[in-house]
């Protein structure tokens, strides 16, 4: 619990430090604007592959998320992978729901909170600490941090925005 506390101070003062700027630049140098902000502004449909590893083993799997706008996502998301303790196969799916910080530019970060049935048998909410980069109008790559059961989650994909 520690360390996700000080992962959401770390990362909720990285995005107060890039909106920063000194009084002098403002006359001398443009801002800088990026073209994936303009063109992702409205809602899309994003569809992606995604895998996570937690104590459970790897799971990968595949993700379709509503964005409205850049700051808002719901989503679908279905997993699938060996456990570590047994050969057995093992699935996750349920819903997701994020809110980005610092949509504007190519790098946002935000708070996801996962909705998440285990094997159809158990059900759990897991709060996640999430960055997507941008790479261009239609892609991007994203991933994240979280807690279940007091150990850690790691959670990466890509995503392909379609309009």
């Amino acid at each position: 619990m520690k360390t996700l506390l000080i992962t959401l101070i770390l990362a909720a003062f990285s995005v107060f430090c890039n909106q920063l700027q000194a009084q002098s630049f403002k006359g001398y140098y443009k801002s800088r604007s990026y073209k994936a902000s303009k063109i992702n502004n409205g809602p899309a449909l994003e569809i992606g592959g995604q895998t996570n590893r937690s104590i459970r083993g790897w799971k990968t799997g595949f993700n379709v998320d509503v964005a409205w706008s850049n700051k808002f996502r719901v989503g679908y998301f279905r997993t699938a992978g060996r456990t570590q303790s047994e050969q057995a196969q093992s699935s996750e799916q349920g819903a997701e729901f994020s809110f980005m910080f610092n949509s504007n530019g190519k790098v946002a970060f935000g708070p996801q909170m996962r909705f998440t049935v285990t094997d159809k048998r158990f059900v759990s909410l897991i709060p996640m600490v999430q960055s997507r980069v941008s790479i261009s109008s239609k892609l991007a790559v994203k991933g994240g941090v979280g807690m279940s059961d007091r150990y850690p989650i790691f959670d990466m994909g890509m995503v392909v925005r379609l309009k």
